[in-house]
């Protein structure tokens, strides 16, 4: 596809690429146009060549999913610019959010930090691949954490603020965007005084369960039973079964499995 793409238009500009990506994807954005190809271009020319042009289309495509280390070393690869000086921090938060597009900057960032051991603000590529040792011991520490271990760590005076109770549930998840924690937030502050006491935060978790117990116990004619109206499912009842199904999806896993049975 990027041979098939580079001999129509050689070396491209701007609205050569853009017509290319038109070509390709016919619902992307001129703001999703515009992004790639600036992050694409990165001897700052205002052209792709091939080169550049082929790495977009490699990303594109995702890294490769049969061993973390084979992952680990595609970003490495696709994102380190100077792989002599290292990592910075915006090549990290490019890298992350391929997997991760809902990620604050200020989340990635920790990360980064975490992982920047001799604090240059560039990660080494040992720092860089000491990453998957970090994501999996915070997967062990995860699993084992109860909710009076989340309480215990992350309130503060017998009361957890908004802040707090947001790095809380980014911790007990994979993925959480700004939404679930407010959604989450707003049912469990019951007195709306902006603090959880641990009565308030032990309830809601222990309801959240309750609700992960039966979700998991669902067959697809329950799901069927509870979003569609009995003769069909529109857009958005997909989009909400699909959502209370999975903790991570995005926009564009819920368009392509809606294109895949309709």
């Amino acid at each position: 596809m990027a041979r098939e793409y580079w001999n129509k238009f050689a070396r491209m500009d701007y609205g050569q690429f853009a017509k290319g990506y038109r070509h390709a994807e016919q619902g992307v954005t001129d703001e999703e146009i515009r992004d790639s190809f600036l992050w694409g271009d990165k001897n700052g020319d205002f052209e792709l060549n091939f080169h550049e042009f082929k790495r977009m289309i490699t990303i594109k495509q995702g890294p490769p999913d049969h061993s973390d280390e084979a992952s680990m070393k595609w970003y490495w690869k696709n994102f380190a610019s100077y792989k002599d000086k290292g990592m910075t921090i915006e090549e990290f938060f490019m890298g992350s959010r391929i997997e991760h597009p809902d990620m604050p900057y200020e989340q990635v960032e920790e990360i980064f930090r975490e992982l920047d051991h001799n604090g240059d603000w560039r990660l080494s590529r040992s720092e860089f691949m000491s990453m998957s040792e970090m994501e999996g011991h915070d997967n062990k520490r995860r699993e084992d954490m109860n909710a009076d271990d989340y309480w215990q760590h992350f309130s503060k005076g017998g009361v957890m603020d908004y802040d707090s109770f947001a790095e809380a549930y980014q911790q007990s998840l994979e993925c959480v965007t700004p939404e679930m924690i407010s959604a989450a937030w707003n049912d469990g502050d019951n007195n709306r005084d902006k603090m959880m006491d641990k009565g308030e935060f032990m309830d809601m978790v222990q309801r959240y369960e309750a609700e992960a117990k039966v979700r998991d116990s669902m067959t697809p004619d329950d799901y069927w039973n509870k979003f569609s109206d009995g003769k069909g499912m529109n857009y958005e009842a997909f989009a909400k079964g699909y959502r209370y199904a999975e903790e991570c999806v995005d926009d564009k896993m819920i368009d392509e499995a809606f294109k895949m049975g309709d």
